[in-house]
Order: C-alpha cells, then structure tokens, then sequence
C-alpha cells in the first residue's frame, strides 16, 4: 500500500518531492521537526538534535519513508508571515554565514531597502527563489504541492510563543531542554515594511494567514 501511495504521489507531483532519509536522531528521539526558515528553528535542532536538519518538506519525509514518518511525532514552529519576511530579508541581505545565501544576498543588495524589494518580489517571485520566502505551509502540507492545505505534522508551535509552545514539545519527546539564541539579527534599527506592501504580502501569504490563525 505505502509503495503505491508514494508511486501515486511521485507521479502527480514530481518535481516537488525528493527522497529524504530520516535523520537517526529523528528515530532516537521519535520525533520529526520540520525546519521552516526564520522561524526560530536552528535554535530548536541544536537543542533537541543537537545539529541541523535541512529546510525538508514534510512531503519530502513522506515520501522517503512513509510509516517511518507516519510513525513519528511530527512538529514544526510558524512565524507571523510579516515579520517573517521582514526577518528573512535582513537576514539574507546582511547577516547570513551561509555559503548557499551568497547569490540571494547580492540580489537583495541592489534594493535600496525592504519596500523596494517587496515590489519586485510581489512582481516576479520566481526571480528570488530563496526558501527563506516560500509560504510556510507547503513545508507541512502531505504532498508539499502549493495547492494542497491539507497539513502533514501533529503540532505546530508559533514563534511568537516559543518558550511556552517548545515547553510543549519537549513534554511530548519527555526531555528537558532550553533554547540557544542563533541567528539572531544584530542590527538594531531596521526599516519594517509599510502598510500598503503589508497588505500585498498579506495576499501572497494567504493561505499562511488562514490555516495558521495570524491577523495583519
């Protein structure tokens, strides 16, 4: 049966899935985090983990190992898609180590600031393919297609929750754990977005807004 559904899937959405092992600390500590970008999570795998995990689609696991994940307390943690943005943009223009945000980060450089990169962003989205942008859900939805809703995980936390929400979690795994601060952005004062690209984006990540209950 799981060999047909992933064939079916395969076949229906094939460029959205990859096969993706199961981390052995995933099976260890029987439970799968899957890593939306800026939202607090590389401070949740090193401290559940203790390393990182890669930004995998919930479909990704699914598709790798069906009754493994099925099998798995699955959980990730959402941010507000607002400050999300905001958050990923001033991460990938200044802040980023990574070798693999090097391109993105000379594109964002161009911008005189967020607001005219959200124009741009809105205008042709596929010109800045960075996962840091994409919609939250289509890292949770079961085939990891950007029309399916239909959320693959058990529970997701908020960030803007975090301490109270990873409380949660870690009851579930039955450890104790605290989280580090990573990636924290050091710039002090930064332009936020205004109203009218605000509610553009807001649009753009409808359905962000919708299933995970946030208001602009």
């Amino acid at each position: 049966m799981t060999y047909f559904l992933n064939k079916l899937i395969a076949r229906k959405f094939p460029r959205k899935l990859k096969a993706t092992p199961l981390h052995a600390t995933f099976k260890s500590r029987n439970g799968l985090f899957v890593h939306i970008p800026k939202a607090a999570g590389s401070a949740v795998c090193m401290s559940l983990f203790g390393h990182q995990v890669g930004h995998k689609k919930i479909a990704d696991y699914y598709f790798s190992d069906y009754q493994g994940t099925a099998s798995l307390f699955k959980f990730a943690f959402v941010r507000h898609p607002i400050t999300r943005f905001e958050s990923s943009f001033h991460f990938l223009r200044s802040n980023s180590p990574f070798l693999s945000d090097k391109g993105m980060q000379q594109q964002l450089a161009k911008f005189a600031d967020i607001n005219a990169f959200c124009d741009a962003f809105l205008a042709d989205p596929k010109s800045y393919s960075s996962l840091h942008f994409v919609p939250q859900y289509q890292f949770l939805s079961y085939t990891g297609n950007r029309k399916d809703k239909q959320i693959g995980v058990d529970y997701i936390g908020r960030f803007e929750s975090i301490d109270e929400d990873f409380a949660t979690v870690c009851q579930q795994l039955g450890v104790s754990r605290e989280l580090p601060q990573l990636n924290v952005n050091k710039q002090l004062q930064r332009l936020s977005l205004d109203a009218e690209r605000s509610e553009r984006l807001r649009e753009y990540y409808d359905t962000d807004f919708y299933l995970f209950g946030y208001n602009l």
